[in-house]
């Protein structure tokens, strides 16, 4: 018979495990998007930029080099921190234990980490999101209003 100590333990370990999982598929998804979002910027501005003035390109350029900057400097620190943790791992299997003691070690630390670093993580995404979601706006914005003063112009 469990007690409500180890009850509420295994219903925390579950939330900290489908959260996880979610925030990872959700990361994909948005990694994704952000890519094909890029891409279309991009060509949107090399296509316009005969019919962008100097500032203008400028203020585009300098808008989705900021949204593209975090973005990547995001997966980078996503690189080291799945890195370090990967690290973590196995210097926990190269002890020399027996099995069920690594695996016991490996659990306690992956639990150690996810429980100390997820929600940091989480945070430091939103964030991140939040800001090259919205500098790549204005950048389009940018072109939107270019696009429409050159078609203005020409009636």
């Amino acid at each position: 018979m469990s007690s409500p100590d180890d009850d509420f333990a295994k219903y925390r370990q579950l939330l900290i495990d489908v959260t996880s999982v979610t925030f990872d598929k959700g990361a994909a998804y948005t990694n994704l998007v952000m890519a094909g979002g890029y891409a279309g910027a991009f060509a949107l501005w090399t296509l316009a930029q005969s019919n962008l003035t100097a500032t203008a390109s400028a203020w585009t350029g300098l808008f989705l080099l900021l949204s593209l900057t975090s973005f990547v400097s995001f997966e980078i620190y996503k690189i080291v921190f799945h890195t370090r943790n990967t690290l973590g791992l196995a210097a926990h299997l190269k002890t020399g234990k027996p099995i069920p003691e690594q695996l016991a070690d490996v659990q306690a630390y992956n639990s150690a980490v996810t429980e100390k670093n997820v929600l940091v993580f989480m945070r430091v995404w939103v964030v991140v999101l939040a800001f090259s979601v919205g500098t790549a706006l204005i950048a389009i914005m940018i072109l939107v209003w270019n696009f429409v003063a050159v078609l203005c112009a020409s009636l």
